[in-house]
Parts: structure tokens; C-alpha cells; sequence
């Protein structure tokens, strides 16, 4: 059997290090790319210095300069079709009841599970038998992880990694974000610029446990 999907991996680059890339590039200065995005010089060090990241009219301004893609500047990825033969598939515990939310959170219902086949090839550099699968339920993350698409999970990256995508449990809520590190605790990153970022002292945390990083997302097509 054949199935046509759309697949995208994340990358091990940092946002900062595309800002950085793409700017030296184009051969701009750091205040050179300032003013043709009307923001401060000291905005685009704080990006390449991944001490933030820019939302809303910023993030639209740099995907129409350089022409990249929403997923290729936050994540370092661009989105691939392609053709599910079964011969190079392995197949990943889906759980399909389980939801990650990008929106208000969703609680599990039970840990009945099918499975997802994928080209073994999009998956070089993670051990298959620590991946799982489960479904992305809300906007929040969106452009990056779209609303019902399915996400790869490597349960065994529990640590956090700025800036890097991860599901998480908050109380009895599994929730998908962006994390970080702050001076007092840590920060759920949202990609939609509808949505705040939520900042937690550790203190606020103590019923909190990252489940696994994200690596990979699919939408069939």
C-alpha cells in the first residue's frame, strides 16, 4: 500500500543560528536587517542570541524578506511529500485517544493504541522503539504544528533544550510547547501570536513532567 503524506522533521539548529544565517547571507548587518524590518538592532541580537524570539508582524517581516517558510525559521524545517511504501515503513504506536494540546488542554482518555506507518528514512538518528505517536488538538502552535495533525514523540528527550518542542503533563492536562528555561522557572512558548506565553516558577511546576520531544509531524494528504 501507498499513501501520500506530509512529513516534517525538526531540526538540531537553533532559531538564533537561522537569523544569524540568513542575515550573513544577505550580507546585512545586524542594524541593516533592523531597519528593513522597522525594529531595533538590539532585537535582532536578542533573536541570534536565542534570548527571545520575534511574534506577529516580526515573524511575518523575515519570512517575507528572505522568503523562507514559517516551519523553515522557527524549526529549521521545510515540509516534504512524500510516498509511504510499505517496504521501507516501520510502524509507531499511535495513540489515538490521547490528545498534546496547542489550545486550552486536553485531558487523556484511556492508552488504547493503533499504529502509524512511516518512511524509516525520516526517522535516521532515533531509536523507533522509543517513538510514539499521538494527535495535536488546538491553534496555538500553529503555523508550526497544525490542529489534528499527528506528532512523533522520542520519549526518551526529557530534558529541556531551549527553544525545542515537547509534550508535556501539567496537572492531568497534556499539553504540546515551546519550552525554556528562565531565571525562576520555565516557559511555554506559544507559535500563534494569538495565543501568550505562559511563564511557571519551578515551585508551580511541581505536578509537571515532560513526556518526550517532539521530532516529527504528519498530515495525510
Amino acid at each position: 500500500m501507498r499513501v501520500d503524506m506530509n512529513v516534517m522533521k525538526m531540526s538540531e539548529t537553533t532559531f538564533g543560528e537561522r537569523i544569524k544565517k540568513l542575515r550573513e547571507e544577505n550580507a546585512f548587518t545586524q542594524k541593516e536587517l533592523a531597519k528593513k524590518i522597522k525594529v531595533t538592532p538590539m532585537a535582532i541580537s536578542q533573536w541570534e542570541n536565542n534570548t527571545t524570539e520575534p511574534k506577529g508582524s516580526n515573524l511575518r517581516a523575515l519570512v517575507s524578506l528572505f522568503d523562507v517558510t514559517f516551519e523553515w525559521l522557527l524549526l529549521g524545517v521545510q515540509r516534504k511529500e512524500v510516498i509511504i511504501d510499505n517496504a521501507a515503513c516501520v510502524s509507531i504506536p499511535f495513540y489515538e485517544n490521547v490528545a498534546a494540546s496547542a489550545g486550552l488542554g486536553t485531558i487523556p482518555i484511556n492508552r488504547e493504541f493503533s499504529h502509524v506507518s512511516i518512511d524509516i528514512n525520516m526517522l535516521k538518528g532515533t531509536s523507533i522503539k522509543d517513538l510514539v505517536c499521538i494527535k495535536v488538538t488546538g491553534e496555538s502552535m500553529e503555523p508550526v504544528l497544525l490542529d489534528s495533525s499527528i506528532i512523533i514523540i522520542d520519549m526518551t528527550e526529557r530534558s529541556i533544550r531551549d527553544g525545542k518542542i515537547y509534550v508535556v503533563r501539567q496537572e492531568e492536562i497534556i499539553r504540546v510547547k515551546s519550552l525554556s528555561y528562565t531565571s525562576t522557572g520555565i516557559k511555554f512558548k506559544s507559535y500563534n501570536s494569538e495565543y501568550n506565553d505562559e511563564n511557571y516558577t519551578f515551585q508551580e511546576l511541581s505536578n509537571f513532567e515532560i513526556l518526550g520531544r517532539v521530532v516529527c509531524q504528519l498530515s495525510y494528504r
